[in-house]
């Protein structure tokens, strides 16, 4: 038997409303179930479920969603949606990693980071960052979660090299 991981974003009460505009700023994307208490819903064929879940919990930028899109105007278009109301983390412009990259956590508090990547697929991609308390567990991380998956596996890490401006050996992305 196969089981789907999907993410779970917790929402003060206002998931429906979330939820209806990642539906209008991506396309293709639709709710697929709802009830009072929670929405399931997808974006290019990858699922979330929003949560109604109250004020204990706030989403913060540790965790963020990586968007490819191969249309610089798309995802102009996009950056405008997800940023407006919202707080910028980088802004959207050319960066040595990217001809087109911006990191912007909207209005709901999501974070989202946007990459043009020409003749790629469009896709989202969770991200998890390990900061402060958590820096340099990314490797503890990884070790565990594909140990504890059946039939996951480990495609590529880079890691920081001397002079970069992070630890060297620390996990700049898997």
């Amino acid at each position: 038997m196969t089981h789907e991981i999907y993410p779970c974003l917790w929402f003060d009460n206002e998931a429906k409303s979330a939820t209806t505009f990642y539906c209008e700023c991506f396309h293709p994307s639709k709710i697929m179930d709802e009830n009072s208490i929670a929405l399931n819903f997808s974006i290019w064929d990858f699922k979330f479920l929003a949560l109604n879940g109250g004020p204990y919990f706030k989403i913060n930028p540790s965790i963020s969603f990586f968007v490819h899109h191969d249309s610089d105007e798309a995802l102009t278009t996009l950056w405008k949606k997800l940023s407006e109301g919202g707080t910028v983390m980088m802004a959207l412009d050319k960066y040595p990693w990217s001809e087109k990259y911006g990191w912007c956590q909207d209005k709901y508090g999501v974070n989202w980071q946007l990459m043009l990547q020409p003749g790629g697929k469009e896709k989202i991609t969770p991200s998890l960052m390990f900061t402060q308390a958590n820096a340099g567990k990314a490797n503890e991380a990884i070790e565990f979660y594909t140990r504890i998956f059946k039939d996951s596996e480990i495609e590529d890490i880079s890691r920081y090299e001397k002079g970069e401006h992070d630890v060297e050996g620390y996990i700049k992305y898997s």
